[in-house]
Order: C-alpha cells, then sequence, then structure tokens
C-alpha cells in the first residue's frame, strides 16, 4: 500500500510543479490546501466544529478510513509553501493539531495521521525514501483543551518528539528538536514534497497544517484560512 501511495504522490508532486510554473500561488483553487483520497478515504472541511484551542476559529479538518484493504488513505499538501528543494536545515516548520484520544473515539495510530516527507539524498530532485513524522510518537497536550494536542516535530525540543528517517530514527533531547537533529545528520540532503496522510482505518481531526512558510487553518484561499510562517516559532 505505502508503495502505491509513493507513487500517487510523487506523480502528484510533479504535476504539482508543473502547475506552478504555469498558474503560480496567485491562483485561488492552486494556493489553498490540496486533498487526495483513495478507496474508503475521505478528508473535508468542517465549521462549525470544535477545533485546535489554538486558533479563533472553528474550522478543522475530518479525515476517515473507513477499512484499510491495501489501498485506502486521504491526506493533505500544499502546492505553495516552498518546502520542495529546501535542504533539511532551511525547513522552517512541520507541525499539526490533532484531537487525542481521550475526548471521542478518534484513531491515532503508530504511523496515522502522519506527514510523510520525500527526501533527496542524492541532488537528482527525486524522493530516494520517505520520512515518517506520526502524531502518535509527538504528542504533546495543549492545556488550553486537553482534548487536543500538537504534533510539532521541528519547534519542539522537548524530550519524547521523534521521527523515522528510512533505517535511522531521531528523538527531541531537550535542546534540539528531532528535525534539527536530523538535519545535522544530513546537512545535504533536501525535501521534495511533504503531505499529511491517514491510512489506517478510523476518524481522525487534524487542524493548524504547518507545510515550512504556510499553517492552513481553514477552508480558503484567502487571509483568513492560510497564514505565513515567518519562522519556526511564529506558527
Amino acid at each position: 500500500m505505502k508503495k502505491l501511495l509513493v507513487l500517487a504522490l510523487a506523480g502528484a508532486a510533479l504535476a504539482s510543479a508543473s502547475s506552478a510554473n504555469a498558474t503560480g500561488c496567485n491562483n485561488a483553487n492552486f494556493r489553498k490546501l490540496q486533498f487526495f483520497s483513495d478507496d474508503t478515504g475521505a478528508i473535508l472541511w468542517q465549521n462549525p466544529r470544535e477545533d485546535s484551542p489554538l486558533d479563533s476559529n472553528s474550522h478543522r479538518l475530518l479525515v476517515h478510513v473507513l477499512s484499510q484493504d491495501g489501498d485506502d488513505f486521504a491526506g493533505a499538501f500544499s502546492n505553495c509553501s516552498g518546502i520542495e528543494k529546501r535542504t533539511l536545515g532551511q525547513v522552517k516548520n512541520l507541525s499539526f493539531d490533532f484531537m487525542n484520544e481521550t475526548g471521542q473515539p478518534v484513531h491515532v495510530g503508530a504511523g496515522s495521521p502522519r506527514y510523510s516527507v520525500g527526501i533527496d539524498t542524492d541532488g537528482d530532485g527525486f524522493a530516494d525514501f520517505f520520512a515518517f513524522l506520526a502524531a502518535f510518537h509527538c504528542q504533546a497536550v495543549l492545556p488550553e483543551d486537553t482534548t487536543w494536542s500538537r504534533a510539532d516535530f521541528t519547534g519542539r525540543v522537548q524530550a519524547g518528539c521523534s521521527l523515522f528517517a528510512g533505517a535511522e530514527t531521531f528523538t527531541s533531547d531537550g535542546a534540539k528538536s528531532a528535525w534539527t537533529l536530523f538535519a545535522e545528520a544530513h546537512p545535504t540532503w533536501k525535501v521534495t514534497i511533504a503531505f499529511l496522510v491517514v491510512d489506517e482505518a478510523g476518524t481522525t481531526f487534524v487542524d493548524r497544517l504547518a507545510f515550512h512558510n504556510r499553517i492552513y487553518i481553514a477552508s480558503g484561499s484567502g487571509s483568513s484560512a492560510i497564514k505565513n510562517c515567518s519562522s519556526e516559532a511564529s506558527c
């Protein structure tokens, strides 16, 4: 299944790059958060709903996979974050908020929801593997509403946040984030694409998806839906 997903998203990345050259991020439909899904997977914005307490609106993403028979998934990515072709050390932000299992029977599994990040190790512009940044391995309960948690792979330095990059695991150590340690270990590696994906059966609610220099907090393409991340701390 993951092989199929990688192939599908690799194609999406190429299509996005071509579209970016043709239309750019001034096109509203191109600028908004992009969705993909297959088989029993589905994703949509909901409003008004209980959402992350870290923003002032009432929008959240519902991602649902009815069953997993090998090709069921749904997710989202950004055409306009600028993360593509960045070295690991240049990436500003990879984080999202999610409803945890204390309040509702949602699904937070070992590998889903997660960010999958294409990594180019040899400079040819194509992903040689995908790093997995799963919420399950980077959970910080939000004190503003304890039914929500945050997975912040670039900003959290407190111990307990891990990402998986091929055969390697990087874990925040109290001084540096998991992503910072990953970047320091591989300073020349680059990102080809980053996307949220849910591919385990169940229902997931997520919000405030940050990809490099954009954070998505609502449906749409304007400033109320997409905020700029001038630094890691700003999102």
